[in-house]
């Protein structure tokens, strides 16, 4: 593990459960058929 100088910040890693990102994606009505790229999050 790296260590971060004293005026970096070291930000660590998060893990989301599968579950969590399909709500996500269902509650932006995101479908195959559109570009995610195009997508903002506000």
């Amino acid at each position: 593990m790296a260590v971060a100088a004293p005026d970096e910040v070291e930000y660590g890693e998060v893990f989301t459960h599968l579950w969590v990102v399909g709500t996500i994606v269902d509650f932006v009505g995101f479908t195959p058929d559109k570009d995610p790229s195009n997508a903002r999050i506000l």
